[in-house]
């Protein structure tokens, strides 16, 4: 058991030896590539506006790219270059101009007075009445006003005017493209709900477009287009839209209306990676971030035109550090096929690319603080008057008196999780405050109860795959016919027709903060319990230890082991109080550092520790070897000496062998007799 403990520790000390060695060459070779784009900077005597702009990201307030880019500015408008101003050069540099702190407030406007409605896309209204029952609603538009009649099938029939007609499957009206810029009044004699719908062709994946407005009956709800592009010689043009809409979120926190038109094309622009933006501007683990994953190559890097170490850095500008390392990317760059050159930069000493690997990459900002680069990065580059106390510029937030984020005392500007479209959660300040932390938010983005799904259009959303198909439905892909919670599946009979109400059960339907105290059955409008609805205890392990739930714990607070009746919030405890599980934690931390340090002591002592061992198992002995060999070992061979253990030490003995034992021959018989008589003769 000793020795397995033993071989366990030293293992435990190489592995974190091994690991502190690693770190230790990476921060080398990223503090070289530093060096190296600086030098290249230096030595260029004509650097481009692209490559300024992205130096600039990389390192923050270069004199030399600072210069380029300013010398490049259009002399009467704020757009780049000054030749002939493009978005995607513009929105670049507005990147790069956040980057450093600079005001990007013209920038911003300039971009934003380039977009339009976007085109390529088909869209449709949508109406749903109350409890899917036939009614006849108006739509007015242009001051004309039209009426359409719904049947039991949910069908729609009329005719909608030069703006409006029925699809072919008679559930949509569809818009006509002369007619995206209109808003759309509907009133219906019952209550209904609204949105609009759009692919990018026929028999297209199908969007909802914006959120869902909802009536009483002959009231009203407006619906107009909100897609947006950026527009070049009057069409909307997809890669200046990309980087004009990533500048825009980049600086205001704001994916604006972009987003449908991203995404609706995304496949027939592959080129440009969009995936890599719109995973980063919408911070969704959706089929993008599937793409980015999967269509990486096998040495660790990504490639959809020309240039792969480009298309890699936007990869890992969409990636968390733990997906960059985790997908081989790290060990390609620093030393796989796609390593650095002698000097320290990427791809033959591209300044670009090696700039772009720096800025996007996991180590970006984290070798010294200054990513390496000599102290030339402002510690907030997003916004030059963030932690001053007041919300100003292009802020949304202030990290309080104690200039840190995601703390309690977060000034969020009235903000919440559910004003942001969550379902609920703690809302906090991000570093830079130019953006909030909605980590702790609970539910989807945008998140809204009414909205009408795909799959409730034709289908139903049962509560799981069991009730559907004891139904006798069938399952439908929830890719193509999502319901509006995870925990439900698109069927395609109402597994809930058949079901009896809860109270024609004689039960009841208990609430959120409830628990049945009896049996529960199935029942049309949810579990129905057979028993009593008594509310949930508050008595919980936390509570009993002292501690307080929370989602995020303060300052003088730390984390316990100790459970939640929220499984979404942690146990907090006064750092001061008792001790509890946390305190046991806390000393098996402190036992496995000294257990780390005596590792290390038994690698640097370990020639003294040798000895030990051997003299607490009783197989070392220490003989004086004496200076007169013992009667008869004349001719004998010695034993050959083992090593020392330690210096001034006496030879040893060999460990556990028997004493050979000398065997006289006859030839030495004879030579003993010979040197008897050789020895009387010279008397």
């Amino acid at each position: 058991m000793k020795k397995e403990l033993c071989f366990a520790l030293i293992i435990i000390g190489l592995i974190i030896f091994s690991g502190i060695v690693i770190a230790e060459e990476e921060t080398a070779q990223i503090d070289k590539a530093y060096g190296c784009l600086k030098d290249r900077i230096t030595e260029t005597t004509s650097l481009s506006l692209e490559e300024s702009v992205f130096s600039v990201l990389a390192l923050g307030n270069n004199n030399k790219a600072v210069k380029k880019i300013e010398e490049m500015k259009s002399s009467s408008e704020a757009c780049w270059p000054k030749s002939g101003c493009t978005i995607k050069e513009t929105a670049q540099v507005a990147l790069a101009y956040d980057r450093i702190g600079k005001n990007t407030n013209d920038l911003t406007k300039w971009l934003l007075s380039k977009n339009g409605t976007a085109s390529g896309l088909i869209w449709f209204l949508q109406i749903i009445t109350e409890d899917n029952k036939p009614d006849t609603c108006d739509v007015s538009y242009d001051g004309g006003t039209y009426t359409f009649a719904i049947g039991e099938d949910m069908k729609l029939k009329g005719v909608g005017g030069n703006c409006l007609s029925v699809d072919s499957k008679g559930y949509w009206l569809r818009i006509s493209n002369n007619c995206v810029n209109k808003e759309f009044v509907v009133s219906c004699d019952k209550g209904f709900k609204t949105n609009l719908l759009y692919t990018k062709g026929a028999g297209g994946t199908i969007y909802v477009s914006s959120e869902t407005h909802g009536a009483a009956a002959k009231g009203t709800t407006t619906e107009k287009i909100g897609a947006q592009c950026f527009l070049v010689g009057g069409s909307c043009d997809y890669e200046s839209t990309l980087w004009a809409a990533t500048a825009v979120y980049a600086i205001t926190g704001e994916t604006g209306d972009f987003i449908p038109y991203l995404k609706s094309l995304a496949s027939e622009y592959e080129k440009y990676f969009p995936s890599a933006f719109l995973v980063y501007m919408t911070q969704e683990s959706d089929e993008h971030y599937q793409y980015i994953i999967e269509n990486k190559n096998r040495g660790g890097y990504w490639q959809f035109g020309a240039d792969k170490y480009f298309d890699t850095s936007l990869a890992m500008l969409a990636l968390s550090d733990t997906d960059i390392r985790s997908q081989g990317t790290v060990d390609y760059l620093l030393t796989g096929a796609g390593k650095q050159t002698e000097k320290g930069c990427w791809n033959s000493d591209n300044i670009r690319d090696t700039a772009f690997i720096l800025y996007s990459g996991s180590w970006v900002m984290a070798v010294d603080g200054n990513g390496g680069t000599g102290g030339d990065v402002p510690d907030n580059p997003s916004s030059a008057t963030c932690n001053n106390g007041e919300i100003e510029s292009n802020e949304v937030c202030e990290c309080g008196d104690d200039e840190e984020c995601g703390n309690a005392d977060d000034d969020l500007d009235d903000e919440n999780c559910t004003s942001l479209g969550f379902e609920s959660g703690d809302l906090f300040c991000k570093d830079g405050c130019t953006n909030f932390d909605k980590g702790d938010c609970a539910g989807e983005e945008n998140y809204n109860p009414n909205t009408i799904t795909a799959c409730e259009l034709d289908n139903y959303c049962v509560s799981g795959i069991f009730d559907c198909r004891d139904a006798g439905g069938n399952i439908l892909p929830d890719d193509t016919y999502p319901c509006e919670t995870w925990d439900k599946v698109c069927c395609t009979v109402d597994a809930a027709a058949n079901l009896e109400m809860c109270s024609d059960l004689d039960g009841s339907v208990c609430g959120f903060d409830e628990e049945c105290s009896g049996s529960a059955v199935e029942a049309a409008d949810g579990t129905c319990c057979k028993g009593v609805c008594a509310a949930v205890s508050e008595e919980n392990e936390c509570a009993n230890s002292g501690g307080t739930c929370k989602t995020v714990c303060g300052n003088d607070e730390e984390s316990s082991s100790y459970s939640c009746l929220d499984s979404g919030k942690i146990c907090c405890a006064s750092s001061g109080g008792t001790t509890t599980s946390e305190g046991i934690s806390k000393w098996w931390i402190i036992i496995l550092i000294i257990l780390i340090l005596l590792v290390l002591a038994a690698i640097i002592f370990r020639n003294k520790l040798r000895v030990w061992w051997f003299k607490f198992r009783g197989n070392a002995r220490s003989q004086r070897i004496g200076g007169g060999a013992p009667p008869g070992s004349l001719g004998r061979m010695m034993p050959r000496p083992i090593p020392r253990f330690g210096f001034g030490q006496p030879p040893r003995a060999p460990i556990g062998r028997a004493p050979v034992r000398q065997v006289s021959s006859a030839k030495d018989k004879e030579m003993e007799e010979t040197m008897k008589k050789l020895k009387k003769m010279s008397e």
